[in-house]
């Protein structure tokens, strides 16, 4: 079997971790926000988003001392807290140009 060339793997591994940020994106939006449940003595991530009906639906994402998923819900309150702040600055500028 011919070996794969190294850019094409490091490509490849690139376009995986991509697509794997972008489902995430999808699955967990910025509108939402996950939650730590403790059941049985173990705690595990829920995400909590509005349901467009005055409530809200909570999904199961994992158990939390599983470092990925740690990992992602740090970088979501981060994301999420740049979105906020970069919405500030729009709404700052809209403003002083009326």
């Amino acid at each position: 079997m011919k070996p794969i060339d190294l850019m094409y793997q490091t490509m490849l591994a690139e376009l995986g971790q991509r697509s794997l940020d972008a489902a995430w994106t999808a699955d967990f939006p910025p509108e939402g926000r996950f939650t730590p449940v403790t059941v049985k003595g173990r705690k595990y991530w829920y995400f909590d988003i509005a349901d467009g009906k005055g409530g809200r639906t909570r999904r199961y994402v994992g158990p939390a001392d599983d470092p990925d998923i740690a990992e992602r819900v740090a970088a979501h309150k981060s994301d999420k807290d740049d979105l906020r702040a970069r919405r500030r600055i729009v709404s700052s500028l809209t403003a002083k140009a009326e």
